[in-house]
């Protein structure tokens, strides 16, 4: 929104409709505001890129006054009110529903809701809060368990961490699509650390599952001003993966998003049974090469085309031919 902050008089015209009068008030503030919204009793409320909550008081009168509520490390997004004004929401990269209670500044949360919000909205009874999140999904919480009740999944819109679209641009991460071929699902790339299966010929599309490749929940990321660069602390990326041909293999690459890390990059693989059931881990590679990969594909075995065979390129242009080795269980024979 940037560092202005305007306050105009809307009115009612004689058709019904309205327009926006001269205006009241521009104040000039020191950090970029990122969310605005009104309560009933007169007061303004912005958030700003610190993560502060800024209530001002009787803004463009004589006797306006503010002040800063501050519990958000990143960037405020979401900001909403109770019907009796008597309490506010906000949301933003961590994760978690704030609740304040106005009168006293108490404050209550709602924590590992799953992905950056953006939106939030009360029901004018407060029985349910609705919010929109960065993964395209809506959430619905019940105020009284404090437990989310519902979940409307549309297809994930791949985005980059927190922070990474100051280095990269908007964006931040290469947009990618495979095929799942034994369930025929498109799986993409939503939340970061997370693969979402979706199903886009039923109806008008659908939510079919999420594979935890990091396995890591979505964490806030923490950052550190140095010649104006941001050191970012968060989940690992996903930046490759591919099946094989039966969809039985999946073949996962994650990248850690630090520049100097123990572990740059881990590949996983990951089986699934022929009966139904999810995909399991089966094996998990450590630097599988000298510097990070570029690309993955299964491919049939050169030993035996029946079993698959996954090539990994990095960006060193060395590849590697990866084999998988069948192993008895304990009691079989062979």
């Amino acid at each position: 929104f940037g560092k202005s902050l305007g306050l105009y008089r809307h009115i009612t015209t004689n058709d019904g409709g309205g327009k926006l009068t001269g205006k009241l008030t521009m104040k000039r503030c020191k950090y970029d505001q990122t969310a605005v919204g009104f309560s009933k009793d007169n007061m303004t409320i912005t958030g700003n890129e610190l993560g502060q909550v800024k209530v001002y008081y009787n803004l463009g009168e004589k006797d306006w006054a503010v002040s800063t509520l501050h519990w958000h490390a990143h960037p405020l997004h979401a900001l909403g009110f109770s019907d009796d004004g008597s309490y506010m929401f906000t949301g933003g990269e961590e994760a978690v529903l704030v609740i304040w209670q106005m009168e006293t500044g108490q404050k209550q949360f709602l924590p590992r809701l799953g992905s950056i919000i953006r939106h939030v909205s009360i029901s004018p009874d407060g029985s349910t809060y609705a919010l929109s999140m960065a993964d395209n999904s809506l959430l619905f919480v019940d105020a009284v368990t404090s437990r989310p009740n519902l979940r409307i999944r549309g297809l994930a819109l791949a985005h980059s961490l927190p922070g990474e679209r100051e280095s990269k641009g908007v964006g931040g991460v290469q947009e990618k699509i495979k095929i799942d071929p034994r369930e025929s699902l498109v799986v993409v790339r939503g939340v970061p650390g997370r693969l979402q299966s979706y199903d886009p010929l039923w109806g008008g599309g659908r939510h079919c599952g999420e594979l935890n490749v990091t396995m890591r929940s979505q964490v806030s990321r923490s950052e550190r001003v140095r010649k104006k660069q941001r050191v970012l602390i968060s989940t690992n990326r996903v930046d490759h993966w591919d099946f094989d041909h039966t969809g039985n293999w999946l073949a996962t690459v994650e990248t850690s998003t630090l520049k100097h890390s123990s572990c740059p990059s881990q590949m996983k693989f990951w089986w699934r049974p022929k009966a139904a059931g999810g995909f399991q881990l089966v094996s998990t590679v450590r630097l599988p090469h000298k510097s990070r990969i570029k690309d993955l594909a299964f491919q049939p075995s050169p030993v035996d085309p029946t079993k698959p065979a996954l090539v990994t390129l990095a960006e060193d242009n060395q590849f590697k031919v990866w084999i998988p080795t069948y192993l008895s269980k304990v009691g079989e024979g062979g």
